[in-house]
Protein backbone atom coordinates (compact mmCIF):
# COMPACT_ATOMS: atom_id res chain seq x y z
CA UNK A 1 0.00 0.00 0.00
CA UNK A 2 1.37 3.24 -0.89
CA UNK A 3 1.13 6.77 0.85
CA UNK A 4 -1.51 7.82 -1.32
CA UNK A 5 -3.43 4.72 -0.76
CA UNK A 6 -3.05 5.02 3.16
CA UNK A 7 -4.14 8.73 2.71
CA UNK A 8 -7.49 8.02 0.95
CA UNK A 9 -7.76 4.82 3.59
CA UNK A 10 -7.51 7.36 6.53
CA UNK A 11 -9.88 10.21 5.05
CA UNK A 12 -11.95 7.82 3.32
CA UNK A 13 -12.48 6.40 7.66
CA UNK A 14 -12.78 9.43 8.70
CA UNK A 15 -15.60 10.58 6.88
CA UNK A 16 -17.44 7.31 7.16
CA UNK A 17 -17.25 7.38 10.97
CA UNK A 18 -17.43 11.00 10.98
CA UNK A 19 -20.79 10.73 9.64
CA UNK A 20 -22.09 7.63 10.88
CA UNK A 21 -21.77 9.10 14.53
CA UNK A 22 -23.21 12.52 13.48
CA UNK A 23 -26.18 10.21 11.88
CA UNK A 24 -26.93 7.85 15.09
CA UNK A 25 -26.01 10.06 17.66
CA UNK A 26 -29.17 12.43 17.24
CA UNK A 27 -30.99 10.03 14.69
CA UNK A 28 -34.61 10.87 15.88
CA UNK A 29 -34.49 14.29 15.36
CA UNK A 30 -32.71 13.64 11.53
CA UNK A 31 -35.15 11.24 10.72
CA UNK A 32 -37.99 13.25 11.26
CA UNK A 33 -36.48 16.76 10.52
CA UNK A 34 -35.52 18.44 6.62
CA UNK A 35 -34.54 16.46 4.48
CA UNK A 36 -31.43 17.94 3.53
CA UNK A 37 -29.21 16.91 6.22
CA UNK A 38 -29.89 13.32 5.77
CA UNK A 39 -29.02 13.87 2.27
CA UNK A 40 -25.88 15.52 3.36
CA UNK A 41 -24.48 12.46 5.82
CA UNK A 42 -25.63 9.85 3.10
CA UNK A 43 -23.64 11.76 0.41
CA UNK A 44 -20.62 11.87 2.58
CA UNK A 45 -21.01 8.39 3.85
CA UNK A 46 -21.08 7.17 -0.03
CA UNK A 47 -17.90 9.49 -0.62
CA UNK A 48 -16.22 8.12 2.34
CA UNK A 49 -16.72 4.34 1.48
CA UNK A 50 -15.66 5.22 -2.33
CA UNK A 51 -12.16 6.42 -0.57
CA UNK A 52 -11.70 3.49 1.34
CA UNK A 53 -12.95 0.93 -1.38
CA UNK A 54 -10.29 2.95 -4.17
CA UNK A 55 -7.34 2.74 -1.17
CA UNK A 56 -7.83 -0.93 -1.59
CA UNK A 57 -8.74 -1.42 -5.44
CA UNK A 58 -4.50 -1.77 -6.47
CA UNK A 59 -4.58 -4.51 -3.61
CA UNK A 60 -7.24 -6.44 -5.43
CA UNK A 61 -6.28 -6.15 -8.69
CA UNK A 62 -4.28 -9.92 -10.63
CA UNK A 63 -1.33 -8.72 -11.19
CA UNK A 64 -1.43 -9.97 -14.78
CA UNK A 65 -4.46 -7.74 -15.75
CA UNK A 66 -3.48 -5.25 -18.71
CA UNK A 67 -3.33 -1.28 -17.83
CA UNK A 68 -3.93 1.56 -20.05
CA UNK A 69 -1.96 3.81 -18.88
CA UNK A 70 1.63 3.27 -17.56
CA UNK A 71 3.65 5.63 -15.12
CA UNK A 72 6.83 6.41 -16.18
CA UNK A 73 9.60 6.44 -13.64
CA UNK A 74 9.95 10.34 -12.33
CA UNK A 75 14.18 10.54 -11.45
CA UNK A 76 13.63 13.93 -9.01
CA UNK A 77 11.00 15.12 -6.89
CA UNK A 78 9.67 18.41 -8.65
CA UNK A 79 6.76 20.64 -8.51
CA UNK A 80 4.32 17.89 -8.58
CA UNK A 81 5.32 16.66 -5.53
CA UNK A 82 4.74 20.09 -3.91
CA UNK A 83 1.32 20.76 -5.31
CA UNK A 84 -0.05 16.77 -4.43
CA UNK A 85 0.99 17.32 -0.92
CA UNK A 86 -0.60 20.90 -0.98
CA UNK A 87 -3.60 19.12 -2.15
CA UNK A 88 -3.90 16.40 0.60
CA UNK A 89 -2.97 18.82 3.16
CA UNK A 90 -6.27 20.78 1.49
CA UNK A 91 -8.32 17.66 1.35
CA UNK A 92 -7.58 16.96 4.69
CA UNK A 93 -8.73 20.43 5.72
CA UNK A 94 -12.09 19.99 4.42
CA UNK A 95 -12.39 16.61 5.65
CA UNK A 96 -12.42 17.43 8.97
CA UNK A 97 -14.40 21.20 8.02
CA UNK A 98 -17.25 18.93 6.73
CA UNK A 99 -17.64 17.18 10.05
CA UNK A 100 -17.37 19.68 12.10
CA UNK A 101 -20.29 21.38 10.04
CA UNK A 102 -22.19 18.45 9.88
CA UNK A 103 -22.02 18.01 13.37
CA UNK A 104 -22.96 21.70 13.86
CA UNK A 105 -25.59 21.00 12.28
CA UNK A 106 -27.21 18.46 14.87
CA UNK A 107 -30.82 19.51 15.72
Amino acid sequence: MTFGDGFRLVIGLFLTAGALWVLFSRLDPIWNGPPALMTALLVVIAVGLVLTASAFWPLGRPADLPTVTTRAPTPERGRGDVLRGIGRVVLAVLAVGIIVVLARLRP
